[in-house]
C-alpha cells in the first residue's frame, strides 16, 4: 500500500506541478492519501471480512462535501484578496475553516475476530488553542473527568473501580499552539461483551459532568495533582529541555508557563463548568468501537 501511494503521489505530483504550481503539490499529496485509504479499506474487508463500508461512506462523502466548500471558499478568498484587499479574504477563510473543520461525527463499529480485547475510542475536534483564555479551565475540567487524575477521574472510576468494566480508562485535551486544531478524546479497554456498558458509562458520566458540574473538593485535588506534575516533570532535565525547545520555537518563554499556572491557581468551579460546558457536546463526539463482536 505504501509503494503503490508513493508512486502515485510522484505521478501526480510530476503531472500537476506544470499547470497548477506549487498548488499542484498538495493536490498530489491529497489524491495519493485517498488511494492510499481506498486500498487500506479494500485491504481490511478481505482481512476483517466486513468494516461498516455505510458508515465509512458516508463520513467519507460528508469529509468530501466539507472539504468542497472549503476549497471554493478558499479559491474565492484567493480572488478576493487579490481584488479587494485583506478584510474580506480573512472573514471568508475563516468560514471555510469552521465548515471544513466541523465535519459531522459518526459512530463505527470494527470488527477485529482475533482480538480478545475491545477498544472504545471517541474524540472531538475543537476550535481551540493553548492560549485561549479558558483552556487553562477546560484542562482541569479534562483532568477530573478522565485525565491525569488515573483512577480516581470520573470515567476511571465508574467504568473501572465501580462497574469492572475496563482494563484502563481515561481522555485527554489536545491544544495546539499555532493553529485552532484542538482535540478532546477518551479511550476504554474492554471484554468485547462489556463494550455497550463501557459506551453508556462514558455517555452517562460526560452527561452528568455537563448538567451538574464538578465539585470544589474535586477542583482542589485537581489543581494539586496538575501542580505535582508539572513540578516533577520539571525536574527532569530532558523534559526541561524539551520546553525550552518548545517555547523558543514558539517566541515564548517560561513565563507563558508561569502565566498558565497562575491562572489555574485561580480558577473556581464556575470557571471549570463553563468550559466542559462550552467546548464538550456529544453530539459532536465520534465514536469508534473495535473488537470480536457478536
Amino acid at each position: 500500500v505504501s509503494v503503490v501511494d508513493l508512486l502515485v503521489f510522484i505521478a501526480l505530483a510530476v503531472g500537476l506541478r506544470g499547470p497548477m504550481g506549487h498548488a499542484g503539490i498538495s493536490a498530489a499529496v491529497a489524491g495519493s492519501s485517498f488511494v492510499q485509504m481506498l486500498l487500506l479499506w479494500i485491504a481490511a474487508r478481505r482481512k476483517l471480512g466486513g468494516v461498516e463500508g455505510a458508515e465509512i461512506g458516508g463520513s467519507v462523502a460528508r469529509t468530501l462535501a466539507a472539504s468542497v466548500i472549503g476549497g471554493a471558499m478558499g479559491w474565492g478568498s484567493a480572488r478576493l484578496l487579490s481584488e479587494h484587499g485583506t478584510l474580506l479574504p480573512g472573514l471568508v477563510a475563516g468560514l471555510a475553516f469552521v465548515v471544513g473543520f466541523g465535519v459531522a461525527a459518526v459512530d463505527l463499529v470494527v470488527p477485529t475476530p482475533d482480538k480478545e480485547n475491545a477498544v472504545f475510542l471517541a474524540r472531538q475536534n475543537l476550535d481551540l488553542r493553548d492560549d485561549d483564555a479558558d483552556f487553562p479551565a477546560l484542562y482541569v475540567a479534562n483532568y477530573i473527568l478522565g485525565g491525569g487524575a488515573g483512577l480516581d477521574s470520573r470515567l476511571g472510576n465508574r467504568l473501572r473501580q465501580k462497574e469492572g468494566l475496563s482494563y484502563g480508562a481515561g481522555s485527554g485535551v489536545s491544544a495546539p499552539s499555532i493553529d485552532r486544531t484542538g482535540t478532546w478524546s477518551v479511550y476504554a479497554i474492554a471484554a468485547p461483551q462489556n463494550m455497550a456498558k463501557v459506551e453508556a458509562g462514558f455517555k452517562e458520566e460526560v452527561t452528568r459532568a455537563l448538567k451538574d458540574g464538578f465539585t470544589a473538593e474535586e477542583l482542589a485535588n485537581a489543581k494539586s495533582g496538575i501542580m505535582q506534575q508539572r513540578l516533577q516533570n520539571r525536574a527532569q532535565d530532558g523534559t526541561l529541555a524539551g520546553a525550552w525547545t518548545s517555547l523558543l520555537h514558539l517566541g515564548r518563554t517560561f513565563a507563558f508557563t508561569k502565566a498558565f499556572e497562575d491562572k489555574l491557581a485561580t480558577l473556581t468551579v464556575d470557571d471549570v463548568n463553563a468550559a466542559l460546558r462550552k467546548h464538550i457536546d456529544l453530539s459532536k463526539v465520534t465514536i469508534v468501537k473495535a473488537g470480536a463482536f457478536k
